[in-house]
């Protein structure tokens, strides 16, 4: 985790700090390496697989329950969003 971090931190640019333990960052971190991709080192770009299916795949063999999470919170927002809707 903070080595994962860490090892994607490099090359690419310092500019954002990111917490190791926070869903939202990590999810900062997939946005912001895909965006970024073609700036990242060489060697990060390897390990990271080509756009899109290696680099999805980087990501989902080390956090495989990072797609249903993400679908669990915009369920869950949506519906508090619906019931604080309601008249």
């Amino acid at each position: 985790s903070s080595g994962l971090l860490g090892e994607l931190s490099v090359g690419g640019g310092g500019r954002r700090k990111y917490k190791y333990h926070s869903f939202r960052d990590l999810l900062r971190v997939v946005r912001n390496k895909k965006n970024h991709f073609l700036d990242l080192p060489p060697l990060l770009q390897v390990v990271m697989g080509p756009l899109p299916h290696g680099y999805l795949n980087y990501w989902t063999s080390r956090f495989p329950a990072l797609l249903m999470q993400v679908y669990d919170f915009v369920v869950q927002s949506h519906a508090r969003h619906a019931l604080a809707s309601e008249p």
